[in-house]
């Protein structure tokens, strides 16, 4: 049996590794090569204490212990938003599931550890050049000024392409910048202005407006003299990104953003009629149950939180 001038002599790993370190990290240490050597030796030549380190082993077990609740909980949610939530999305859920709060630093180690990160978003196409008959740009009225006070008072539009199988289509979409809702929206083959005067259409004929500000960038369809024309008859206000400025219309940018890398990068639809179902399912999640950042709940939860509270 190994003397204890053998124990220490070897026992020493503790303390060349130990050096300089903190008392945490020696318990690890110790906590690794106690099945090695005695726990009264490891603390000895580490300089702890071995109460110390039992309350550290007790402690750690009892983290093991909650960070394993942890992952069960984030792999149930992941698997319900088909791993499109990151780490703050991942706290506000956590926090309303399990009624105590976690720190976002645990919950992005444990995504990472667990393979339970989100889905990384891929890069914009350029999209074909547009033949309207161009009535011409108009001012930033909303300016980046992305927070609205109530419903239906700032919506922003724009157009997106999506890959079905060998079948390229267009997508146009309104968002409420009072709480990221998807207002309306129409999928198109056809890139021509038809599809985005009838996503318009649609928003209108369900949405009671006044004074509403429409945003959109400086693409052909929203510089026509037909896009205008709609949006005079509905009264609306027409405000436009500066040339070349995406982050003037950054919620709509984020919007698609999202749309491409939880849905279509991942089930990359075979055909139309896959895409517009899902894309259909999708929307009915991002309005009714994926949680937005800023407003810690859904948007439809949201406006009807304030529709009561008004």
């Amino acid at each position: 049996m190994e003397g204890r001038a053998g124990v220490q002599n070897r026992a020493s790993q503790v303390s060349s590794k130990s050096c300089g370190l903190k008392k945490k990290d020696k318990f690890r240490i110790i906590k690794r090569l106690k099945s090695q050597y005695p726990i009264r030796e490891l603390c000895f030549v580490a300089c702890v204490s071995r109460s110390g380190f039992y309350k550290f082993l007790k402690a750690t077990d009892k983290e093991s212990d909650g960070d394993h609740a942890l992952v069960q909980c984030m792999r149930a949610i992941q698997t319900e938003t088909s791993l499109t939530y990151g780490y703050r999305r991942m706290k506000i859920a956590i926090e309303a599931q399990l009624h105590y709060p976690v720190n976002h630093k645990r919950i992005a180690r444990l995504q990472k550890a667990n393979d339970l990160q989100a889905v990384i978003r891929r890069k914009r196409f350029n999209y074909p050049k547009s033949s309207f008959v161009i009535e011409g740009a108009k001012p930033n009225i909303l300016n980046r000024n992305f927070i609205a006070e109530k419903p239906n008072q700032k919506w922003v539009t724009d157009i997106t392409y999506l890959q079905s199988g060998s079948q390229r289509l267009y997508m146009s979409a309104l968002l409420d910048l009072y709480n990221n809702e998807l207002v309306a929206y129409r999928i198109s083959s056809d890139f021509g202005i038809a599809f985005v005067l009838e996503t318009i259409k649609d928003a209108f004929a369900h949405r009671l407006t006044e004074n509403l500000l429409i945003h959109s960038d400086q693409g052909g369809h929203y510089m026509s003299l037909a896009y205008s024309n709609l949006l005079s008859e509905k009264r609306a206000i027409q405000s436009m990104s500066r040339r070349g400025n995406c982050w003037d219309n950054a919620v709509m940018e984020n919007f698609f953003s999202h749309l491409k890398s939880e849905l279509i990068h991942r089930i990359k639809p075979k055909t139309r009629e896959e895409l517009e179902e899902k894309i259909r399912k999708y929307v009915d999640f991002y309005n009714k149950e994926r949680i937005q950042t800023k407003l810690k709940m859904a948007p439809v939860a949201y406006r009807s939180h304030f529709s009561q509270t008004a």
